[in-house]
């Protein structure tokens, strides 16, 4: 959009208001679930993106989706408006969502005309999430409409990738479920997928099999694409980084596309099976290896165009030659034709759904990522079905070749106990590797101090244990942003870290002293008997704190303020304890630092 509006086009827009609240408008009753927007929007082609809002009020050139039905527009250079409009026939004042099902549209612009003028609204995967007029992985807006009333919606729509713009409008409740769903859904292909890599990944170590490797790669690298494009990764992984995530989508997929033809080669053994396929595969790996430079570092719409006309290579080559080895009897062939299979089939579902060809639902609205998922189990039980068929074969080339030689088969089985015992090897030190996991989540990583979760689960025993002794002291430091200001915040951190230190020799093993974050501790006496033993220990944490601390460019003073509190019949939770020490120790803050207050006082 240029600029800000002239007065001229914003008295053009006040006038029409009244024109758009009287056009014909789609009635919406409050109850609308997956109502597709298809065939009620007007389009307006936009070829360099100079209309204003003012002048497509103006234009008479909208003209009903027909020729795009599914408003999937391929790659475009123009910028698309679609018009909508809308009346609430619901008895009271009722909320929509309008969501588009395509989370890379670079960026949508909602303009709500009515009798109250004009509301812009704002989306797509070229802002940063925080940015989003509401906050979803999907371009979704947020409508309210009072009974009667009557709005017309313009859409202004723009991207370097494909311009689908497949979109439904929701009551809000049936939305919430929707999108419930879709978070379960993709938690579980995500699930699924690392379960697989990490699974594949131990197995490598064991066997230091060339293919396991490359089957671990394929399945993160297509994971990560996928959650590129229905946009959970702008949501969770990356939701100040667009530029990184438009590019992921493209390297995710090619670089998927290199590992899958790369694989391909070392499962089927095309070498020795199909050694034509094998020349074939070897061009198209090099092939997807400039696919995946371009969609690193050259221009989007370019990589998405060489990304999406690759996969589509790739997907019809390696069926082909999986059929093709499969004939000539390559082990686990036959398995990797059915994986991909599903893949295509997914991919066909998806594409029948977007033409509005087959109903939507949860199976072709998920299609792709459940396709993606079966080929990803496929592939991997192929893994094992191909090296128990290599492993049936060699034992009978032994059998044949060494019949007689039964140190060759006492050979074989100290062989397959080593393997036995390096297994278990491996298993021992996962699990040690996750105990030690375990214990660091437990655990603030600057200071060594017990965190929130270890606090929580500490609290949860003492309630029980010790409720009628129970005290809690939650220190906070006098001017320590002083010191980051100062000193800047690798001094800061190092100075957090001995006060930690100094706190925790202060409580003693028979108290806990934890991290809540920033500048702020808590020393958990579990069994006070007495308080003047509290009072004793408060005066020694403040005491040992408050000692110089040498740094590299003098000597940091640090005092702390302590609130003190200790369960009652009004302190029903750890919660409520923590609030009332925190309460007391801004009065100590209050009354000038460097002292203790009880919350009783």
């Amino acid at each position: 959009m240029r600029g800000a509006w002239s007065m001229r086009q914003l008295l053009v827009v006040l006038v029409l208001c009244l024109w758009a609240g009287a056009a014909a408008a789609l009635d919406l009753t409050g109850d609308e679930a997956d109502l597709r927007l298809g065939r009620e929007v007007e389009v307006l082609r936009d070829p360099g993106g100079r209309l204003t809002l003012a002048d497509v009020l103006q234009a008479d050139g909208f003209a009903p989706a027909t020729d795009h039905p599914d408003l999937s527009f391929g790659y475009t250079d123009d910028v698309l408006w679609l018009k909508l409009p809308l009346r609430s026939r619901a008895p009271r004042v009722q909320s929509w969502r309008i969501e588009f099902e395509y989370a890379t549209v670079d960026r949508i612009d909602l303009f709500e005309v009515g009798n109250g003028g004009v509301n812009r609204k704002r989306s797509g995967d070229r802002m940063r999430f925080a940015e989003r007029g509401y906050a979803h992985r999907n371009p979704v807006f947020a409508l309210t409409l009072a009974p009667d009333e009557s709005r017309v919606l313009y859409l202004r729509a723009e991207s370097q990738g494909t311009m689908t713009l497949s979109s439904a409008l929701w009551s809000d409740t049936r939305f919430r479920a929707h999108s419930e769903a879709q978070y379960s859904a993709n938690a579980l292909y995500v699930g699924t997928a690392l379960a697989l890599a990490l699974y594949n990944l131990l197995l490598f170590m064991v066997l230091r099999e060339r293919s396991i490797l490359l089957y671990v790669g394929f399945v993160l690298c297509f994971a990560t694409a996928v959650t590129a494009m229905t946009g959970f990764g702008a949501q969770f992984l990356w939701p100040e980084a667009f530029e990184f995530g438009n590019r992921m989508l493209g390297v995710g997929f090619a670089a998927s596309s290199l590992l899958a033809a790369i694989y391909a080669r070392a499962y089927l053994d095309t070498a020795r099976y199909a050694p034509g396929w094998h020349r074939a595969l070897g061009v198209l790996s090099l092939a997807h290896a400039g696919v995946l430079i371009v969609a690193a570092f050259g221009p989007l719409r370019l990589g998405f165009q060489l990304m999406s006309a690759g996969g589509v290579l790739n997907a019809i080559l390696i069926f082909s030659c999986g059929i093709a080895c499969a004939w000539r009897g390559a082990p686990g062939a036959r398995i990797l034709v059915l994986a991909w299979f599903a893949l295509l089939f997914g991919a066909l579902l998806t594409s029948l759904r977007n033409f509005g060809l087959i109903p939507n639902n949860a199976l072709t609205a998920n299609a792709m990522p459940i396709g993606s998922a079966l080929e990803m189990l496929l592939l991997s039980f192929g893994l094992a079905a191909r090296f128990n068929e290599l492993k049936r074969q060699k034992a009978e080339a032994q059998s044949q070749l060494l019949a007689a030689q039964q140190d060759a088969l006492h050979t074989a089985h100290e062989h397959e106990r080593a393997l036995a015992q390096h297994v278990a090897e491996r298993t021992e030190q996962l699990e040690a590797a996750n105990a030690r996991l375990r214990e660091l989540a437990m655990h603030d990583a600057l200071t060594g101090l017990a965190n929130r979760t270890a606090l929580e689960a500490y609290f949860r025993d003492a309630f029980d244990r010790h409720r009628d002794h129970l005290r809690v002291l939650l220190i906070d430091l006098d001017g320590f942003k002083h010191v980051n200001d100062r000193y800047g915040h690798g001094v800061g951190d190092r100075v957090l870290a001995e006060v930690a230190q100094r706190i925790r020799d202060s409580a003693g093993r028979e108290n806990l002293a934890a991290r809540l974050g920033g500048d702020e501790f808590v020393v958990v006496t579990p069994d006070a008997r007495s308080d003047l033993a509290v009072r004793a220990l408060s005066d020694r944490i403040r005491g040992a704190v408050a000692q110089p601390i040498r740094v590299d460019d003098g000597v940091v003073h640090i005092t702390a303020s302590i609130g003190v509190a200790g369960l009652d019949t009004d302190t029903p939770d750890a919660r409520d304890l923590l609030m009332r020490a925190d309460r007391a120790m801004y009065a100590a803050k209050v009354s000038g630092g460097n002292r203790s207050h009880w919350a009783e006082d």
